[in-house]
């Protein structure tokens, strides 16, 4: 290309090399919040599609996966309280039910109290619960959802920041002086 056709080459084409990086890095940003916004929904419809059981009262056999997180969920159809007591067991030896830590609702009334492991799968659970209904679902891996929702907003934010970055790089024009008189003299 000429010079006289082309007031400022060096200026036009050093800008747009220059801002090939950030725009890939832009580009790389937004995949990888995509990502992160998968992981989380991938891990929700995971644990939608393992299966759950109603428990009836008194003790009841219950055949789960093998080494699972999952929760017993008490439904408080009328929102009045209810009460709980519950016993699982797994080859004869005790299964410890534990307070999962956080307050977990799939509805307002359907509420999570007691998280366990399934060990080999072959429980026996026996709940007594005024409760309406008391079911054993999988329970969501709240790590992964955490760290997957962190890290999408924190790779958005940085994707918007080197994203406008990037734009006003390429959509700068340059001035008429670009340091090069020659250049400038000719025009």
């Amino acid at each position: 290309m000429d010079d006289r056709i082309n007031p400022y080459p060096l200026s036009t084409t050093s800008s747009r090399r220059r801002s090939r990086p950030l725009g890939l890095t832009t580009l790389i940003l937004a995949v990888l919040v995509l990502a992160a916004v998968v992981a989380p929904v991938v891990e929700i419809v995971h644990v939608a599609s393992e299966p759950s059981v109603t428990l009836g009262s008194g003790s009841q056999r219950v055949t789960l996966p093998a080494h699972a997180g999952y929760g017993i969920y008490f439904n408080d159809t009328d929102n009045s309280g209810y009460s709980e007591s519950c016993q699982a067991t797994d080859a004869g030896r005790p299964v410890v039910l534990s307070d999962p830590g956080f307050s977990m609702t799939s509805s307002d009334t359907d509420n999570l109290d007691m998280v366990f492991s399934t060990g080999s799968g072959r429980l026996v659970i026996d709940c007594q619960s005024t409760a309406e209904q008391v079911t054993v679902r999988p329970v969501p891996d709240y790590k992964t959802i955490l760290v997957g929702a962190a890290l999408a907003v924190v790779l958005g934010m940085v994707g918007v920041v080197t994203g406008i970055l990037w734009l006003a790089r390429v959509g700068g024009r340059p001035g008429p002086y670009n340091g090069q008189p020659e250049a400038f003299a000719r025009a």
